[in-house]
């Protein structure tokens, strides 16, 4: 028996932001990542951007598997998506969605002090940079 059904259906808006989890020297918690990321959302909502839904993990970057050198590095991955939501009238523009992941990566970028960090979108992967 069939208990849910569709009631909306649109193009995938996805979009992943990767950061290492240290900030000034010292390593994040989830919660300080979790406060970090509500600035951010009240930061793009305030600029005239629509927030995003987003999912943050903790994880581990490992590098260098073919290597005798291994390397790993705590992340945290930041996973956007437009929804379908009957309460949202109108879906979000692709080029809206990438110019508002930007947003958020930088505010994440600045507030963190990160040198660079990781941006997946639309097939492909961005490394952004900053000269902190």
């Amino acid at each position: 028996m069939r208990q849910f059904n569709s009631v909306a259906q649109m193009d995938s808006l996805k979009g992943t932001i990767t950061c290492s989890s240290m900030s000034r020297g010292e390593e994040c918690r989830l919660e300080q990542m979790l406060n970090i990321f509500r600035d951010a959302d009240n930061e793009v909502v305030d600029s005239g951007h629509k927030a995003i839904p987003c999912i943050v993990q903790e994880g581990t970057k490992f590098l260098r598997p073919s290597s005798n050198i291994k390397y790993y590095e705590k992340v945290y991955i930041f996973n956007f998506s437009w929804n379908p939501d009957p309460s949202r009238p109108l879906p979000m523009e692709k080029q809206t969605f990438y110019q508002t992941l930007l947003s958020y990566a930088d505010y994440i970028g600045k507030e963190m002090e990160l040198g660079r960090l990781y941006l997946d979108f639309d097939g492909k992967t961005e490394l952004l940079e900053t000269d902190i």
